[in-house]
């Protein structure tokens, strides 16, 4: 987790993603938890949606090859339930997919 300052003050904190809880079969739209078992916390796929539509939190996975952060946003499609995606470069990228599963964590919803 890193603290924002200055021009980026709206945005409280920002929380490293190492792992993620879902439905394998429905992909991104079943992803129920993300979290980072290295630090001992989770948040649901609900609580995260909340957190970063109000600007009070961003989530990220850092890139295996490039080290970059690859950020979390709500995609929002006519008909569906809302769901969570990684972005790089203004473009929907599949960075939480991967992932390895939630280990037990501590909720910070």
């Amino acid at each position: 987790m890193t603290e924002r300052s200055g021009a980026e003050a709206e945005v409280a904190m920002e929380y490293k993603i190492t792992a993620a809880d879902r439905d394998r079969a429905l992909g991104h739209e079943g992803i129920t938890a993300i979290g980072n078992n290295q630090d001992g916390w989770s948040v649901s796929a609900k609580g995260a949606m909340l957190r970063i539509e109000r600007g009070l939190a961003q989530f990220y996975v850092e890139d295996a090859l490039s080290g970059e952060k690859a950020y979390i946003a709500v995609v929002r499609e006519e008909g569906k339930p809302s769901y969570l995606r990684t972005t790089v470069n203004g473009r929907w990228a599949n960075h939480l997919l991967p992932l390895p599963s939630l280990k037990e964590c501590k909720s910070i919803d």
